[in-house]
């Protein structure tokens, strides 16, 4: 089996009171993920496509920020050989989820699960950049903390998607 997926546990029984949230455009989030990776992408051959989107947001804006930040990083670390990475988002009935898709190498099925544990790093990540493996241990506990759902899906040979769902404003 060549692709795999990893999704967090359903978050709506350890949800904390999301204090921080308010509503703002997605696109404030994408534009600012793009202009954050865009020269450490073109340094990697990537490049970064950010799809316009006239959605809302109803969740903490540092949070999905945060968490945003995290996947486009490991997209412009390890995908090596890719040549496209993709910002955009999708609506859903009462939510949005917000993505970054890579063509690199992705993630084997096995190793998927164990991503989240801290100080754990994929074996083509140990070899291509640097890192310590907390990055998507923090993602998790932000989406589990805040009641929001992180996906991350991947295909040998095809890429990486991960995303993040939260409430539409």
């Amino acid at each position: 089996m060549d692709s795999a997926t990893r999704s967090d546990p359903d978050p709506s029984s350890s949800r904390e009171a999301d204090d921080g949230a308010e509503v703002f455009p997605a696109q404030l989030v994408l534009d600012n993920v793009r202009r954050m990776f865009e020269q450490d992408a073109a340094a990697n051959g990537l490049a970064i496509r950010c799809v316009p989107t006239r959605l809302e947001l109803h969740a903490d804006p540092l949070v999905v920020m945060r968490i945003m930040a995290n996947f486009a990083s490991n997209a412009v670390k390890y995908t090596s050989g890719g040549r496209r990475l993709l910002i955009g988002c999708r609506r859903g009935a009462n939510t949005v989820t917000l993505l970054v898709v890579d063509d690199g190498p992705g993630i084997p099925d096995q190793e998927l699960p164990t991503l989240t544990e801290n100080y754990v790093r994929g074996t083509s990540a140990q070899q291509t950049a640097n890192g310590h493996g907390l990055g998507l241990g923090i993602v998790a506990d932000l989406a589990r903390r805040h009641g929001y759902r992180y996906t991350l899906r991947s295909r040998v040979g095809r890429g990486t998607a991960a995303g993040i769902t939260v409430p539409r404003g």
